[in-house]
């Protein structure tokens, strides 16, 4: 079994979000806005498609930052005892913490999850693969929430449809119903999202303006590939998976 580098992501947020900084927050940014309207989306239409009342959740969000994504579940209906959040950087554990000390918020290793097995009937784990450089190391951690969800339980994956810069080129497919197949999960729901379809088209056009407007001619070229990106093809991927008993 292949070992997760993640000295190779925490160099990259070290330098992107280091420390308890909170670079991707969406009010300050376009892109993170149009990932959280349809995460939010995505996680209210799965809990919908699940057959476990929401008072009988005990939720584990792989990946979970700086816990915006973990307090989501608060405002759906779900108390801090119910969630447990674990990220491979310290720094964003002890902002998570900070902001929501309710919640059992913890820093791990990055290969292993400090669980026992069938821990969790509800996992989320919400842009984390496309941060994985290895298709081995993806396999491993898709084999790790496997283990973790109770029968019955639910895995809950959001994601960009391609890896990003940890692995050089960001075009590679992830295909996340792949990276599941070889466990014993039914499909519940899989669906393709384009970046901005929850922005209104109006607003998209002028944030795409405002956003090429005094820029280097490097920078306005690729703010317009990524506007028009957005705008045209899916960039996310979400899969609600349960285990089967």
């Amino acid at each position: 079994m292949s070992k997760f580098n993640t000295a190779e992501v925490l160099k990259v947020y070290d330098i992107l979000e280091p420390g308890e900084t909170d670079t991707w927050n969406p009010v300050c940014n376009d892109y993170e806005l149009a990932y959280r309207l349809s995460l939010f989306y995505s996680l209210t239409k799965s809990l919908r498609l699940s057959y476990i009342p929401l008072k009988s959740l005990k939720v584990l969000d792989v990946g979970c930052g700086n816990g915006r994504s973990t307090r989501m579940y608060l405002d759906l209906g779900l108390e801090a005892s119910q969630l447990v959040g674990i990220d491979i950087r310290e720094g964003t554990i002890k902002l998570a913490k900070k902001l929501n000390p309710a919640i059992n918020f913890m820093s791990y290793e990055g290969n292993f999850i400090p669980f026992p097995d069938q821990s969790f009937n509800w996992l989320q784990v919400a842009g984390v693969f496309s941060s994985i450089k290895t298709p081995e190391n993806r396999d491993n951690l898709a084999r790790e929430l496997y283990q973790k969800i109770q029968p019955g339980g639910y895995l809950f994956y959001y994601d960009l449809c391609r890896d990003i810069y940890f692995d050089g080129d960001g075009c590679n497919l992830i295909l996340p119903s792949k990276l599941f197949s070889g466990f014993p999960f039914k499909e519940i729901w899989h669906s393709r999202i384009r970046r901005f379809s929850f922005i209104p088209k109006s607003h998209q056009i002028i944030n795409l303006i405002q956003s090429l407007w005094k820029r280097d001619a490097e920078q306005i070229y690729k703010n317009l590939r990524m506007g028009l990106g957005g705008l045209i093809r899916p960039s996310h991927e979400v899969l609600l998976i349960q285990k089967l008993s």
